[in-house]
């Protein structure tokens, strides 16, 4: 009977907590829908990306919990259009410009409808602001500038394996969102884009220092020769070793 008692305490005061929690998750959320404002304060620091990840994490928590009905996504489309508004006087931008010609304003009007069409329209009108910001000043956006940290994170860590995860947790970006931009910036994916740097790097030790093939592959974060030398063929048509005695004989010549 004791332990049963005992069960029962545990059982309630484990329900008592996760109402607790609920309760706080609820008041969090609630404040981030009525501070839309908070919104246009990132869009004017050019952190328009933080306010996409932001709201695909609200919606994606939601709908994992059961609470992404119509009200709800009619909350959000509400307080980011407010936001919206509020970033676009603030960069003496005309609101209807972030609409642009690909969606119409009805598109807009109704992407509360459902998850997809909202993160949709976040994402459209988001990248319509930070592009007319671009023109307007000549400035960088924050996610370009994101991107340009990626880019030096990853040439001061040559020697790691970074996956295309830890690169966007890096400037907190979703790892989606971070793969569209990387490719807008620099003209090809993450892991084509780290591959090539690496061979590119380890080609420039192999050519002008008299390091083992090994130790400029642990340079460049391979552990294994072969896997090492399997990734360079790939990339320089040839291994590592045919790639140094041909410029070695260049150099002879």
């Amino acid at each position: 009977i004791e332990a049963a008692l005992m069960r029962c305490i545990k059982a309630r005061n484990e329900k008592q907590n996760l109402a607790e929690l609920s309760q706080s998750i609820d008041e969090v959320m609630d404040k981030a829908l009525a501070n839309g404002l908070e919104w246009s304060h990132w869009m004017l620091r050019d952190d328009a990306g933080m306010v996409r990840n932001q709201i695909v994490n609200m919606l994606n928590y939601a709908d994992a919990e059961g609470r992404l009905d119509i009200s709800y996504l009619h909350q959000i489309h509400r307080a980011f259009l407010e936001g919206c508004a509020s970033a676009c006087h603030g960069r003496k931008i005309d609101p209807s410009l972030i609409i642009g010609e690909e969606m119409s304003y009805e598109d807009v009007k109704k992407s509360f409808e459902t998850k997809e069409k909202l993160v949709a329209t976040v994402e459209h009108c988001l990248a319509k602001f930070e592009e007319l910001s671009g023109q307007r000043d000549g400035a960088q956006t924050g996610t370009e500038r994101r991107i340009k940290d990626v880019l030096r994170y990853l040439g001061e860590n040559m020697y790691k394996m970074i996956s295309r995860r830890e690169a966007a947790k890096y400037v907190f970006l979703s790892e989606d969102y971070f793969s569209r931009a990387f490719r807008k910036e620099t003209g090809m994916g993450y892991k084509e884009y780290v591959l090539k740097t690496k061979m590119e790097y380890a080609a420039k030790l192999l050519v002008n220092t008299e390091l083992s093939i090994t130790v400029i592959a642990s340079k460049v974060g391979y552990g294994n020769y072969n896997n090492f030398t399997q990734m360079f063929r790939k990339v320089m048509d040839m291994t590592p070793t045919e790639y140094r005695k041909l410029h070695e004989a260049r150099t002879d010549i």
